[in-house]
């Protein structure tokens, strides 16, 4: 089963749905990401795929930080991603986490998380 988890800027920065749908046999988020989403086109976005909303807890999320020294820079819905995909690293046949956020990608690559990119400025795009 090919996994997919998306970041809420992959959901904001999202250009081609149909696209996105060829990539993964299930597309999963956190609660704290869709949190972020106001809009109605990001909105329409998850349903149409069918988005898995995994809930992350807090205390999880302070406990990882902790655990791994984890910076205040990332949000708590940037350290939700990286604890939902470990979650997954082990149920999934494939795995990625599409995202535009270049210090989430820096942390998912520490654990050897494969990062698919929806937009890096140019001098970010040698990762």
């Amino acid at each position: 089963m090919k996994c997919i988890v998306l970041d809420s800027s992959a959901l904001f920065h999202l250009r081609d749905v149909h696209t996105l749908l060829s990539l993964g046999d299930k597309f999963y988020t956190t609660n704290f990401v869709i949190s972020e989403v106001k809009d109605s086109r990001t909105i329409a976005v998850l349903d149409i795929l069918s988005l898995n909303i995994v809930e992350i807890n807090l205390k999880e999320i302070e406990y990882f930080r902790r655990k791994y020294g984890l910076s205040r820079n990332l949000s708590n819905a940037d350290v939700s991603i990286v604890i939902l995909a470990l979650k997954l690293k082990n149920e999934c046949s494939e795995l990625q986490v599409i995202t535009d956020d270049l210090e989430l990608a820096k942390v998912l690559k520490r654990f050897n998380i494969n990062v698919q990119r929806v937009f890096f400025r140019k001098r970010f795009s040698r990762m």
